[in-house]
């Protein structure tokens, strides 16, 4: 048999995607009692989503399915699996520990996977990170510019991919769709009882950690583990010449100028392309955000039995 009921995922961290999941997924694989997939994003359980529709740039950013060397299994960010014995693959080194799981954000945005993952282990427990849309879909947006995905200011570019006619996972950015939370959190709660779903805030993540992670911990059930390992990872820069990061980016030519260049002045050289600031929202975008998802936000309060009011400022 593939599975077994000492290798089987029992938890999973579904998203939502640039709401501090990197980081979270990091401290759980530090936790002594749990087993993480070393390929943090499997997205075995998006069926719906279809690779062969991926934009080229997107393609870039992850391993193809018949790319991928398990043996031996090293440690990645994202993939698409589609076969189940590949899939279980991920799961074998976890010596017979009870609980092992994976990260995928695609899980939440995905119509489809609440229900597989239920189908496929009715215990599970499942981790959901959310962050304020308006901070989530700025963060995606410096992520994609970074990427070489867009050179267009903000709201022009959050206007385009919301007008675009061909949406989807890797076919457009889906600024705003990410953040509907509450539709996306009712897929889950539609098949699994409340008990198995812990919803935890990304800013209760930064300024609770401790808290935080002591909560995560009594929900999977395992031991008290509050390292206050919760920096900030995956964290977007921002190019200080979006378009010519976006040609440099889609042309291949840093990969190339990478392979030529020593490494210490690659790196001096990149360094030098990104302004050192934090970038954030200006009072107009944010004010426009607002707008955007004030309803969505005030359904998604009641769901989740919390004052998100801050999230309106």
């Amino acid at each position: 048999m593939i599975w077994d009921n000492t290798n089987k995922p029992n938890f999973f961290l579904v998203g939502a995607a640039k709401s501090g999941t990197t980081s979270l997924s990091s401290w759980l694989d530090s936790h002594p009692d749990l087993y993480v997939s070393p390929i943090k994003e499997p997205n075995y359980f998006s069926t719906d989503i279809d690779v062969s529709k991926f934009r080229k740039g997107y393609l870039k950013s992850f391993e193809a399915e018949d790319s991928i060397e398990l043996k031996p299994l090293k440690k990645r960010q994202i993939a698409f699996l589609r076969d189940e014995e590949l899939y279980a693959q991920l799961f074998k080194p976890n010596n017979f520990m009870v609980h092992a799981g994976e990260c995928s954000t695609s899980y939440l945005y995905s119509d489809v996977a609440a229900e597989s993952i239920h189908a496929f282990n009715s215990d599970s427990k499942i981790l959901i990170m959310l962050r304020n849309p308006l901070e989530r879909a700025y963060s995606h947006y410096l992520m994609a510019v970074q990427m070489g995905l867009e050179s267009n200011e903000f709201l022009s570019a959050l206007k385009r991919d919301m007008n675009k006619a061909d949406k989807g996972w890797g076919v457009s950015e889906l600024y705003f769709e990410l953040g509907q939370y509450s539709q996306q959190l009712k897929r889950f709660l539609k098949v699994f009882p409340e008990n198995q779903i812990k919803v935890v805030l990304f800013e209760d993540w930064i300024q609770q950690p401790k808290e935080t992670q002591e909560s995560i911990c009594k929900f999977l059930n395992v031991s008290i583990f509050a390292a206050l390992q919760n920096e900030v990872l995956n964290k977007s820069v921002s190019p200080k010449n979006p378009r010519l990061h976006r040609f440099l980016m889609q042309s291949g030519l840093k990969d190339l100028v990478k392979k030529v260049l020593p490494k210490e002045f690659f790196d001096k050289i990149k360094g030098g392309q990104y302004k050192g600031e934090k970038e954030v929202l200006a009072p107009e975008e944010r004010k426009y955000l607002v707008n955007l998802y004030r309803d969505e936000i005030l359904e998604l309060q009641g769901l989740i039995k919390r004052d998100l009011s801050n999230w309106l400022k």
